[in-house]
This record gives structure tokens, C-alpha cells and sequence, in this order.
């Protein structure tokens, strides 16, 4: 459990390169997002899914589809950061945006303390967080530094940010419900909300709609991390 609470303060590399970097890093962020999207869905379908319907809870279905429509009325608020967008003419307050978000980082955090899934299941579900958290957080970040906020008031944002996650697992393994049907229940959302994002990142995250050459390769190599990661 330390060790996922450890790993699960990716976001703070994020918010860091937010803060410190020049914005013009943005533009190299799509590649990351396609490689993360990829990875999230990859990890979706061969480990998350099998895992929550595999004792017959049919029904899990409707959780699956709450957790994606969820992620959509959140977007909504939060203006799609999760997936990498950012709009610096956005009208959204900042405290909005914020709440938006950490609905979304507790739910997953949650997810991860309830231990539903097998280790290896769980350390690549962390893996898939990670690999969204970051470009979340220095979306944030670079959204807040558009609206010139202070330095000093990016970095409590950022260090706020990145200790949602672990307390998202705090909450999932020492304060909601043991119970199997219960984390089963948040699981089966935290599938519905990968679903969202990762098509959205892998389908949204280019001109046009195009399929690059370069962004073509930074799926496939994510598919192929995440099927040899469950080959050992």
C-alpha cells in the first residue's frame, strides 16, 4: 500500500513541469497523451473488465456506463484537462475546474484502495493513472499560469493536486465499505471513466482527426507495453 500511495504522486511531475517549464512544452504533449490513452485502454480490456464481470455481476454494465457518463458531466466543469485540453479563455472559475477534478482523481484513488483487483492488475492500474495524472496536472497548471497566477499559488495548487490520489486510496482502504460488491461497484466506474478518457485522448488528440505516423507508433507501443506487463 506504501508503495501505491508513493507512485500515485505522479501528478506532482505534472504540476512541476507546468510551473517551471515554457509553455511551447505543450505542444510536445500529444504524444504522451496517445501513448497514455492507449495504455489506459489497453489495461482496460485485457485486465479491468475480465477481472470485474468475471463472477457473473451482469449488472456491473450500469456502473460501467454511470462511471462514463460521469466523466462527461465533469467535463463539463473541469473543460476536459483529464485528457489534456485546455482553454485559457476559459470562464470557469479555477475552484470549479479544481472540484471537477479531484471528483475525478478520489474516484480513481479509491479504485486502487479498495484492492479489488490482483497486485499485477493493480500496479499497472496505477501505472494507467500516472500516465494521465501527469498531463492532467500540467494542463491545470498551465491553464492557471495563463490566468497569471503567482508562482507560489501554482505550487500549492500542484502539491494540492497530486495528494488527491492518495487520499482517494486512503479513503478506498481505510474508510469506505470492505466490502467486494462495494469496491467491485467503484471499479466497474473507474472503468467507465477510462473508457471516456482514453477514447477521447486517442480519437481528439490530433488536427483533423488524423492518424500520424508518430502518434501511430506511440499507441502501438503502449499496447505492446501493456501485454507484455501482463505476460510477467
Amino acid at each position: 500500500m506504501k508503495l501505491l500511495i508513493l507512485l500515485s504522486f505522479v501528478p506532482l511531475v505534472g504540476a512541476v513541469l507546468g510551473i517551471f517549464s515554457p509553455k511551447k512544452l505543450k505542444n510536445h504533449l500529444k504524444l504522451f497523451l496517445a501513448f497514455g490513452g492507449a495504455y489506459i485502454l489497453s489495461i482496460t480490456m485485457l485486465h479491468l473488465i475480465p477481472e470485474v464481470f468475471s463472477t457473473g455481476y451482469s449488472k456491473m454494465g450500469y456502473w460501467v456506463l454511470l462511471g462514463f457518463f460521469l466523466q462527461i458531466v465533469l467535463d463539463l466543469f473541469s473543460q476536459g484537462i483529464e485528457h489534456g485540453h485546455s482553454h485559457s479563455d476559459t470562464k470557469k472559475h479555477p475552484i470549479i475546474l479544481f472540484f471537477a477534478l479531484a471528483i475525478h482523481a478520489l474516484l480513481e484513488g479509491t479504485a486502487i484502495g479498495g484492492e479489488f483487483f490482483e497486485s499485477k492488475v493493480l500496479y499497472q492500474l496505477v501505472v494507467g493513472i500516472g500516465f494521465h495524472e501527469i498531463p492532467a496536472a500540467f494542463t491545470l497548471i498551465i491553464l492557471l499560469r495563463a490566468m497569471n497566477w503567482k508562482i507560489h499559488q501554482l505550487i500549492l495548487v500542484g502539491v494540492g493536486y497530486s495528494l488527491l490520489v492518495p487520499i482517494g486510496i486512503l479513503l478506498g482502504h481505510y474508510v469506505l465499505p470492505n466490502n467486494p460488491d462495494f469496491t467491485r461497484t467503484i471499479s466497474a466506474m473507474v472503468i467507465g471513466v477510462f473508457l471516456h478518457i482514453s477514447t477521447t485522448i486517442i480519437f481528439e488528440n490530433s488536427e483533423d482527426h488524423k492518424l500520424n505516423i508518430y502518434k501511430a507508433i506511440a499507441i502501438c507501443s503502449a499496447l505492446a507495453l501493456a501485454i507484455l506487463s501482463s505476460l510477467f
